[in-house]
């Protein structure tokens, strides 16, 4: 009598098999997710910085921001385009952004950016971005979280000595950390420039 040859696999080597492959893909989707949420923590800043350059810009000639909005920058098509969705912008974690005349130099003379759904470390680092130049900035404020009671980081002090009650770009991260809440995705900054 021949044996015959037996092909195929027991079932440990299948069930060894199928584990060494659900690790590899739980590896590789952490990998991804993780690459995926550097990509949209950089891009987020990068909108910021852009968006606030953009209204500057367009403004810089006339000073007045009365006629500022969202929709505005969008139909006149300047708004950045990775933030356009449909007649509103919102940034790369999906909030909400918001664009507003503001009124601490005079009516209209200086305007807010609002950021909306911004996880911890993303305010952490949106709020201790550093907007001077030559000591001087267009930052007039800057609120964290409840508009009810703001934690506001006046910015009057560019330029020279730091007076009492006021306080000098950047905001330290300590401060950050303690003004945005842990909540991920729950928290809104507000700049206000002029």
């Amino acid at each position: 009598m021949q044996k015959s040859n037996q092909y195929g696999y027991t079932m440990i080597e299948v069930v060894a098999t199928i584990s060494i492959l659900i690790m590899l893909i739980t590896g590789m989707t952490k990998t991804v997710t993780s690459m995926f949420g550097k990509y949209k923590y950089n891009e987020v800043l990068n909108q910021i910085r852009e968006l606030r350059k953009t209204v500057s810009d367009r403004y810089a000639a006339i000073g007045d921001y009365s006629d500022l909005s969202a929709k505005l920058l969008i139909d006149e098509k300047i708004a950045p385009q990775t933030m356009v969705a449909g007649k509103i912008l919102i940034n790369s974690f999906g909030g909400q952004v918001y664009l507003a005349p503001a009124h601490t130099y005079g009516k209209n003379k200086s305007f807010e950016m609002q950021f909306t759904n911004l996880p911890k470390t993303v305010c952490v680092e949106a709020a201790t971005i550093n907007w001077r130049v030559d000591d001087t900035s267009t930052l007039v404020q800057m609120v964290i979280n409840d508009k009810n009671q703001p934690y506001k980081w006046p910015v009057n002090s560019i330029g020279g000595a730091v007076k009492p009650g006021k306080n000098s770009l950047p905001m330290t991260i300590p401060m950050a950390q303690q003004a945005c809440s842990n909540k991920d995705d729950k928290n809104l900054i507000i700049w206000e420039f002029q």
